[in-house]
């Protein structure tokens, strides 16, 4: 016959911190906080006609660029730099590249270059300036070529630095009912205490909103340089959603049932402590 423990009653300590709970909510509110505008000719009219004016006459002697040339000129501005989280700030973006910048002839307008889009470039005043009359050499455009770049991928970069911080409150918030709803049955069953439970449920929570933080820098950064992905991640965004929703749901659902079957085993055990008290007291007193 099994001897009776004494001891079975006592608090039992089980620490469960469960990483897969704490990645997948973060990870998919993370890319639906994501939010990629890229401006159009009209909206940049609307929140930055500075920038629209500087699409309209650069690299001309006379004249005005047409629509379907002031939006190539548009397309050559990196990615990352007409793209925002609405459509001002998408503008504003613009803007700020185009300051300081000139609409620069490959082959020169003295050497008999056009002004048509595919041959000019955006580029530094400074270096266009100095150029003068003379045609941009082969070595100039590459140059140019890989620092708007490397400019795209800087600016992706920055735009997902700047999300982290509401991803992160995102993954937060969606993370703390579930972490607060698993400790405090955890608390109730006798397996922690109020303080372990409060640490516990802040440990789930920073975690997800670490992973929340960090998985939208990439994110961001790939959604603002490249806009297939940008405008993928735009048409999914409702899914992401539902399922970050739903990952949400079950998770709730998966701690309840494992409430529920702790809650059976603890009163099966507790019936079979009886028994064998019982079964001991007998015994002892036979």
């Amino acid at each position: 016959m099994a001897k009776f423990d004494p001891n079975f009653y006592k608090k039992k300590e089980v620490k469960q911190f469960n990483k897969k709970s704490a990645f997948a909510p973060g990870s998919f509110v993370a890319a639906a906080a994501v939010k990629v505008y890229a401006i159009s000719l009209e909206e940049l009219a609307i929140y930055a006609p500075e920038a629209f004016n500087r699409l309209k006459y650069s690299g001309l002697r006379s004249g005005v660029h047409s629509p379907q040339a002031m939006q190539q000129l548009l397309e050559k501005i990196p990615d990352s730099s007409r793209t925002g989280a609405d459509a001002g700030s998408a503008a504003m973006n613009v803007l700020e590249y185009l300051r300081g910048k000139d609409a620069s002839h490959v082959k020169s307008f003295a050497n008999g270059g056009s002004d048509n889009p595919s041959n000019l470039h955006w580029e530094d005043k400074s270096l266009n300036r100095a150029r003068g009359k003379e045609n941009m050499t082969p070595s100039e455009l590459a140059e140019l070529k890989f620092e708007n770049a490397l400019k795209n991928i800087g600016g992706g970069i920055k735009a997902g630095l700047k999300a982290a911080p509401k991803a992160a409150a995102f993954a937060a918030a969606v993370k703390l009912p579930p972490a607060a709803l698993k400790y405090s049955l955890r608390m109730k069953r006798g397996e922690i205490n109020l303080e372990e439970a409060v640490i516990e449920t802040g440990k789930e929570v920073a975690v997800a909103s670490a992973v929340g933080g960090i998985a939208a820098v990439p994110i961001v950064a790939v959604a603002y340089s490249v806009p297939a992905v940008g405008a993928a991640l735009v048409a999914i965004n409702p899914a992401l959603w539902v399922i970050g929703g739903a990952t949400l749901a079950n998770e709730i659902y998966q701690i309840l049932r494992h409430h529920e079957q702790e809650i059976k085993k603890t009163q099966g055990k507790i019936q079979q402590r009886t028994q064998e008290q019982l079964d001991w007291l007998e015994q002892s007193f036979a």
